[in-house]
C-alpha cells in the first residue's frame, strides 16, 4: 500500500513539473513575440521619411498614421498612412508635386519635396 501510495505522488509530481514546464515555456515564447512585434516594430513594409537627408519617420504600413513634417521657418508636409499605401496629404510648397503624386505602397516609387528637402519612400523591411 505504500508503495502504491509513493508511486501516485511520483505521477503527480512528474505531472506537475510538466504542466510547469510547458507554462514557462508559453511565457519565454509570449515574451520573444512581444519584444520583437511590440518593441522592435513591424516586420513588414514601412515608409521611411527623410528630411534633409535625415530618416525621421519609420511608419508600418499596416498601421493608420499621419504625422507633419515641418522646419521653424513654417514650411510643412503631412505625411499619412492609409490603406497598406502612404502620401503626402497636404502641404505648404509652392508647386504641391508632393501631393498630387498620391498613393505609394512599392519599394520603386518615391514621393519628394525639393523645396522642403523631403523624401518618402518604402522600405520592405521594417
Amino acid at each position: 500500500m505504500d508503495e502504491t501510495k509513493q508511486k501516485k505522488e511520483s505521477e503527480s509530481r512528474r505531472r506537475r513539473n510538466t504542466i510547469l514546464l510547458a507554462v514557462i515555456l508559453l511565457a519565454v515564447f509570449g515574451i520573444g513575440w512581444l519584444v520583437q512585434h511590440r518593441m522592435l516594430g513591424s516586420s513588414g513594409p514601412v515608409a521611411v521619411v527623410q528630411y534633409n537627408g535625415e530618416i525621421i519617420h519609420r511608419l508600418p504600413l499596416d498601421r493608420e498614421t499621419s504625422v507633419l513634417v515641418g522646419d521653424r521657418d513654417g514650411d510643412y508636409n503631412v505625411v499619412t498612412v492609409k490603406d497598406g499605401k502612404v502620401s503626402v496629404t497636404e502641404a505648404n510648397c509652392p508647386d504641391q508635386i508632393c501631393v498630387y503624386i498620391g498613393q505609394i505602397s512599392t519599394v520603386e516609387e518615391v514621393i519628394a519635396c525639393l523645396p522642403h528637402g523631403m523624401i518618402v519612400f518604402i522600405d520592405e523591411e521594417g
